[in-house]
């Protein structure tokens, strides 16, 4: 269940946001479907590491987390239809400076390299994700502004079975998780 998945990782990250009085809110679109075919465990890393990250270097604000889907046209043959998943972590954080933004998909390298910040992470979270979502059919990638804040967008390729999932809702879910 994408959902499930989706508001068990934000609920997860729900204390952390409130002891930083940051809020956590997320959004999921009525198109995505109620179950689909995917690796669980995988999303929730990937999920794990961009939510992690945006509440890390978000000091003022928010993080917003959004769930989406394009599914594929009914198949002639067979049950199963195409779906993608597209995910976006978006913060009001510190930003990244553009000459930045390429080494963040690079292992052991980390944007700040302060004494501070080399010792909160080993610099392969976002190395990992990538190929994560590479070997599920999809790609990463980031938009920042230095004091805006940064997006992070994924998207991975799943399948569901026709007359199996129905839209599990007809409004777009939207809850602060923490405020």
């Amino acid at each position: 269940s994408p959902q499930r998945c989706f508001e068990e990782v934000c609920a997860f990250f729900a204390d952390q946001a409130r002891a930083a009085s940051l809020k956590l809110d997320y959004r999921i679109d009525p198109g995505v479907p109620a179950l689909a075919n995917g690796d669980e465990s995988r999303i929730r890393q990937i999920l794990v590491n961009l939510i992690g990250n945006a509440l890390k270097f978000t000091e003022r604000g928010g993080v917003t987390v959004q769930l989406s889907c394009a599914r594929g046209d009914i198949p002639e043959i067979g049950n199963l239809r195409a779906a993608r998943l597209f995910f976006a972590v978006s913060d009001t954080g510190i930003g990244i400076p553009e000459d930045k933004l390429a080494l963040l998909f690079q292992p052991f390298t980390q944007v700040d390299s302060s004494a501070r910040r080399r010792r909160e992470g080993t610099g392969l979270g976002l190395i990992i994700s990538k190929r994560l979502c590479e070997l599920m059919g999809g790609s990463i990638s980031v938009e920042s502004r230095p004091g805006e804040g940064s997006t992070f967008r994924f998207s991975i390729l799943t399948d569901y079975q026709v007359g199996d999932t129905a839209i599990p809702f007809s409004q777009p879910v939207t809850s602060p998780v923490a405020h």
